[in-house]
């Protein structure tokens, strides 16, 4: 389960608020039996889940490596704030990244 170990590991290095997303169901449960909060992303629009998660964050961890999952990251950041990309999408979908909103939030990736 790399999300539930990535959120660990920041949990360990002092993170607040740690909020898991996911399509599969069972993953999620395993976070939420672990504590943390979780939502399900599957058939949610972009707007859906960024009002779902009811914040931007510090931080944001990306697992996945969908192109989707990239961009979602981005802007669920706060403005100044690091996003880590731990998967990575083909190079060809690279630059459906919204790099000029990182850029003028000043989004450290």
């Amino acid at each position: 389960m790399n999300i539930c170990l990535s959120a660990i590991a920041a949990l360990a290095r002092g993170a607040g608020e740690i909020v898991l997303t996911d399509v599969i169901e069972s993953r999620l449960e395993l976070a939420r039996s672990l504590g943390f909060k979780t939502v399900n992303v599957m058939s949610k629009t972009r707007e859906q889940i960024l009002l779902e998660l009811g914040q931007k964050f510090d931080a944001v961890m990306e697992c996945t490596g969908r192109t989707e999952c990239m961009q979602l990251v981005i802007y669920a950041a706060k403005p100044g704030s690091t996003v880590v990309l731990v998967g990575l999408a083909p190079r060809d979908k690279m630059y459906e990244l919204p790099i000029m909103l990182a850029s003028v939030q000043e989004i450290d990736i």
